[in-house]
This record gives C-alpha cells, structure tokens and sequence, in this order.
C-alpha cells in the first residue's frame, strides 16, 4: 500500500483536482490490495466511502479527508497527521490572483464578502464571526466608500471591481485571519493576501512569524532562517501539477505507477477558471498600476516560497 501523506492546500492552485487524483488511486490501490484487478474509476459514492473510513482512521494513502477543513494550516493539524510526508502546490501570483476574484466573487454565496455587502451596504443582519464583526466596525466607512465606487454593477458580491477585491483581501479577509490566528489587529510587517494565506498555511506556528517587526521579518526569510519552520516536504508546481503529482505519487509515496498512470489518462485536466472572463480580470490587474503594487505586497511569497514550488524541503526537521 501506498504511504500515508497529507496535503497543505492553498487555495486556487488545483486543490480539487488533487484530491480527486488521490481518492481514485486510493480506491484502486485498496482493491488491489483486496485481489481485485480490473482498473476502473470509482464513483463518487465510493470515494465517499473511502474518506469515511479514512475519518475514521484507516491509515494509507492521502489523509486530507481526515481535516474538518481541508485547508486547514498545518498548526491547525491533529498530532497523529502532522509525522505523515506534507505536499502544497504554489502557483504563480497573477494567475492566482485573478483566479483567486473569478472564485470568491461568484462561487461562494457564505463568503466574508457577501457577508460583508449585505451588513454594510444593505443593513442585513451582523456577520456571526467576531473577527469579521470587528474588522467591519473598523473597516466600515472605508469599506463602503471603496465599495460604491468600485462596483460595475448591482450591490452583490460578482459585481465589484478587481482593484476593490484586492482591498478587501489585504484588509479585511487578512486582518480577519490575522486575529484568529494570533489576536493582533495589525500586521508588524505589511504583507499580501497570498504571503498571509501561504504563512499561516506551511508554519506551525504562524503567529510567531507575523508577530516579527518589519525588519525582522524580512530578515528572517532573507537570512533562510524560516526554511527550518516550514513543515512541507514536497512543493509543486501549478504549471506542472499533474506531472509533479505523478512524479511524487509513483516514486517517494510508492503507488503503482500503473495505477497512476491510469487514473492521470482519465480525470483529465485540472479545474481551470471560466476562459472567457479571465482576460479581461488580467487586464485589470494590469491596468493603473494595481499588479506592481501586488507583486510589492507579495515580495516574501515571490522571492522565498514561489522558488520551492518543484523541490523538495531538506530543511524539515
């Protein structure tokens, strides 16, 4: 049998299509282990099946069905998954960016922005999260004058602009997951959504790292000191997933390279964003310098997490 590994998913860099690479080959993995030979893709039912049990604490294989919340970050992890080998995916920061608006604003009807818009904009009722409550009464005069001219639409969520998503996740969405995770308001050292998400995803202890100045922090990624608290083992490429994944899977993890190749020849290609709004979300964030001023917030996450994607972390303890 396969060993036993768990995923870091971040967000918008094929997370879907991991998981449902990992349950076919685990599924099939396991009825070769019961005699049965014949290849096929399981069916939804059985893939449900078999994250029950691995729930329940059948060991083998992908363990992400084991978390609550599949993104859950690894100091989040119960102690008996946090031994097993970790994989994350990184993808480039424009592409997921735009992938990032494209999801949040029309796929997510319980999003912090929903909540956000009917609250403030309409006078619904008050979002049930503290964190969020709290941001809103800081945020709120802010937010709605960001908001009403931001909008190319009605008052809903799918209808503001590329430039006020990028706000509302550097504010709100990141102060919000700044105090869940360490009960500060501000951030010591200013950082990016994606840097936030990435930090409070791959270390186990994300508060110690955002409680560090400015000068600190930048030091403590430029010196290579935080490559000793990731606790990833394995970065792949979103550009190359399918290829990385199936490298991993036939050779460390030690699936049959059989089934692998099988499962990669059906499921197809990973989950892309709609073609046809995408162009025009790149050219907004192209547009009046909003993408610079991204790639500034996002330094630490482009010049010291996006060049692992592809390798190996040694420096795991």
């Amino acid at each position: 049998m396969p060993r036993a590994s768990v995923c870091l998913h971040l967000p918008k860099t094929g997370t879907t299509y991991t998981d449902r690479f990992f349950a076919a080959a685990d599924w099939l993995q396991l009825r070769r282990a019961c005699r049965l030979r014949r290849l096929r893709m399981p069916s939804s039912l059985e893939i449900g099946v078999l994250g029950a049990l691995k729930r329940l604490g059948l060991r083998y294989g992908n363990l992400s069905p084991a978390l609550r919340d599949r993104h859950a970050g690894y100091g989040a992890w119960p102690e008996a998954l946090r031994a097993r080998p970790t994989l994350c995916t990184l993808r480039e920061v424009r592409s997921w960016y735009a992938s990032q608006y494209l999801y949040y604003t029309r796929s997510m009807p319980r999003s912090m922005l929903v909540q956000a818009i009917r609250h403030l904009a309409h006078g619904g009722r008050r979002p049930r999260d503290p964190d969020l409550r709290a941001v809103l009464r800081r945020r709120r005069h802010e937010f709605l004058e960001r908001f009403r001219a931001g909008r190319a639409g009605p008052d809903a969520a799918g209808h503001v602009s590329v430039e006020f998503f990028v706000w509302f996740n550097r504010t709100v969405r990141a102060e919000c997951l700044l105090r869940r995770w360490t009960g500060q308001d501000i951030f010591p050292a200013p950082a990016g959504f994606l840097t936030v998400r990435a930090i409070g995803l791959l270390f186990e202890d994300p508060a110690r790292v955002f409680g560090l100045p400015g000068e600190a922090f930048r030091a403590y990624f430029a010196s290579g000191r935080y490559r000793r608290d990731l606790r990833c083992d394995h970065f792949l490429r979103f550009d190359s997933l399918t290829g990385d994944l199936c490298a991993l899977m036939g050779g460390e993890l030690g699936y049959d390279p059989d089934i692998v190749a099988f499962v990669q020849a059906r499921l197809g290609r990973r989950n892309v964003s709609p073609g046809g709004r995408k162009p025009g979300v790149l050219a907004a964030l192209d547009a009046g310098g909003l993408m610079d001023g991204i790639r500034r917030s996002e330094r630490i996450y482009e010049r010291y997490l996006l060049p692992l994607a592809g390798a190996a972390n040694s420096s795991r303890p």
